[in-house]
C-alpha cells in the first residue's frame, strides 16, 4: 500500500469482473459506450457486443437476464446504442458503484476519464471551461 493510500482506493474495483453493480446494467452501459466508437474511434472496425449464440443447456445462460430487457429492437446494439440513447444517466443513492462502473467500463472502452465534482462546477460555463 503506497504512503497515504485510502483503503477504498487500493481495492477499488479495476476491471468489468470486479465491479459489485447490477451485471445487467454494466452490460447495457458498456453496450451504450461501444456504440460510440465510431465516432470517437473512426479508424477502429465496429465490434458487435452481441452474445455468441450459446447451445442451451441445464445451467443457467449468463445474458438471459439481459436479453429480458429487449422489446422491439432488432439486436442489443440496436437499443443501446447512441442513435437510440444519446445521453446516459447514471442515478442512485451515495456509495453504489455508479462512478466506479462509469470509470472502469470507460477504461475498458479505451476512454480516458475525467472526473468532475459538483461541488467544484457550479454553472455551464465552467464546465464547458473544465472541457
Amino acid at each position: 500500500m503506497k504512503k497515504g493510500e485510502l483503503w477504498t482506493d487500493k481495492y477499488t474495483s479495476n476491471k468489468f469482473f470486479d465491479l459489485l453493480t447490477d451485471e445487467a446494467t454494466n452490460r447495457k452501459v458498456l453496450t451504450w459506450l461501444k456504440s460510440w466508437d465510431s465516432v470517437v474511434f473512426p479508424e477502429k472496425p465496429k465490434v458487435s457486443l452481441r452474445p455468441p449464440e450459446i447451445k442451451q443447456t441445464n445451467k443457467a445462460n449468463v445474458f438471459q437476464r439481459f436479453n429480458q430487457f429487449k422489446t422491439n429492437f432488432e439486436s442489443i446494439d440496436e437499443e443501446y446504442s447512441l442513435n437510440n440513447k444519446r445521453v446516459l444517466m447514471l442515478f442512485g443513492p451515495p456509495g453504489t458503484g455508479k462512478s466506479t462502473m462509469a470509470r472502469v467500463l470507460a477504461a475498458q472502452c479505451g476512454y480516458q476519464t475525467q472526473q468532475v465534482n459538483a461541488s467544484d462546477v457550479r454553472n455551464g460555463q465552467q464546465l464547458v471551461t473544465l472541457i
